[in-house]
């Protein structure tokens, strides 16, 4: 458990691409339970990915929300494609059990699964 991105934490970067990767069990103290991006300055690509009970767990004493179970996308200034990727499982203490996005960008969701938790 780390406190952003409990696999990956990305900060001030063109394009992302994550392909073909499965995050099972991942956890963060803050935002992202698994991913982190945070100013990405071009295109962010997630295909063919697998997300199973990732979550945000925040534990700082005064803040009690966080953001983005599976992942945390924010202030992005190029596209956003998710796709063929499943999300199962996955919590956030405030909203976006499995994605939280938010910035200027055009977001396709292309034959991709959010499954309900059990």
């Amino acid at each position: 458990t780390t406190r952003y991105g409990g696999a990956v934490s990305v900060y001030n970067s063109g394009d992302v691409e994550i392909r073909d990767a499965t995050f099972d069990d991942c956890h963060s103290h803050d935002d992202g339970g698994a991913l982190h991006l945070y100013r990405t300055y071009g295109d962010v690509r997630i295909a063919d990915c697998h997300f199973a009970r990732c979550s945000t767990v925040h534990q700082t004493c005064c803040i009690v929300t966080s953001y983005g179970g599976a992942a945390y996308i924010r202030a992005v200034l190029g596209d956003i494609d998710v796709r063929s990727s499943t999300f199962a499982h996955c919590s956030a203490t405030e909203s976006g059990g499995a994605l939280w996005v938010a910035g200027d960008y055009v977001a396709p969701w292309r034959n991709t699964q959010p499954r309900p938790n059990a």
